[in-house]
């Protein structure tokens, strides 16, 4: 067991582990105080295994138990004050509570063709909403897996966008908003968006691991759209077990990521229903579901291929 400001050379650690603490700038147990096992793995990019070794070995949680401990009411406080990147489109809004909220992961999820590419678009223009409206004037990070995202679209989003935005400034808008619609320009709207093009799973892993460093400098970063987030290692991978693996690793990165930094991160996922034909009866396999039709209840299908 540690004492009170132990140095860490000293910590009955394996030397690199010491070494790294050392070069990082912690000298005494007291310096590690306050910081988690993911956040002391990312900072001395150990794995999270060893950084909670060295907490452990370090007991500097020992007076108040667990750490990391947080209780339900603050949970609910902390999503009642999550800002949303409202949309405009009240059905949808009020389906999402009033927005895409910032600190936590969205999943847009359909069949093919369905719009999710067009709605993670619209999302990218939408972050950049001036406050005067409601938005949060921020910038938005879209990282595209299969080449879907059109220049031509998005400049057409960005003018309805543009217009609606004047449009509500004169009828009955205040001075801010005059003044706000009066600033957004097209231009303004596509600088805001940083696009990066991934091409295999090794360029999507590696702008996973350099979004931090990115959103460090650019700070008005809140918004990451991933479209879609597993279609290389659908496309690539063999090992089903090494995949998902990987996929849960990057999923979680980027849920610290955006409650670090309160922003939204969304992920459009492809799903694929079976329907099975006997005769004149459409079949439809539902985990949990007896009945030869089951078109109205609430079961998960069965033979739903989750193709993310």
């Amino acid at each position: 067991m540690a004492t009170p400001r132990q140095e860490v050379v000293s910590l009955p650690l394996p030397p690199t582990l010491r070494q790294s603490l050392v070069t990082a700038g912690f000298r005494t147990t007291a310096d590690l105080h306050g910081i988690g096992p993911v956040d002391l793995s990312a900072e001395l990019s150990i794995s999270p295994d060893e950084a909670l070794l060295i907490l452990k070995v370090a007991n500097i949680h020992n007076d108040a138990g667990l750490y990391g401990a947080r209780s339900a009411q603050h949970l609910y406080e902390k999503e009642l004050a999550a800002r949303k990147i409202i949309t405009f489109c009240g059905d949808l809004d009020g389906m999402l509570g009033g927005g895409v909220a910032t600190g936590q992961i969205t999943e847009f999820c359909g069949v093919p063709a369905v719009g999710k590419t067009q709605l993670g678009i619209q999302l990218a223009i939408d972050v950049q909403i001036p406050a005067a409206f409601g938005g949060l004037a921020a910038s938005a990070v879209y990282i595209d897996t299969e080449g879907s995202f059109m220049v031509e679209r998005i400049v057409e989003i960005a003018d309805a966008c543009i217009r609606h935005l004047k449009k509500l400034a004169i009828n009955n808008g205040t001075a801010a908003q005059k003044e706000a619609a009066s600033k957004v320009s097209r231009d303004g709207m596509l600088a805001n968006i940083h696009f990066f093009r991934v091409r295999d799973y090794t360029e999507q892993l590696a702008v996973t691991q350099m979004l931090p460093s990115f959103i460090a400098d650019h700070p008005e970063v809140k918004l990451i759209v991933v479209d879609s987030i597993a279609f290389h290692f659908r496309q690539d991978f063999q090992d089903m077990a090494q995949r998902t693996r990987v996929l849960a690793e990057m999923a979680q990165k980027l849920m610290h990521l955006a409650e670090e930094k309160d922003l939204a991160v969304s992920f459009c996922i492809h799903l694929s229903l079976f329907l099975l034909y006997t005769a004149s009866v459409c079949q439809i396999q539902v985990a949990g579901c007896t009945e030869d039709v089951c078109l109205s209840c609430h079961c998960v299908p069965k033979k739903t291929e989750l193709a993310l």
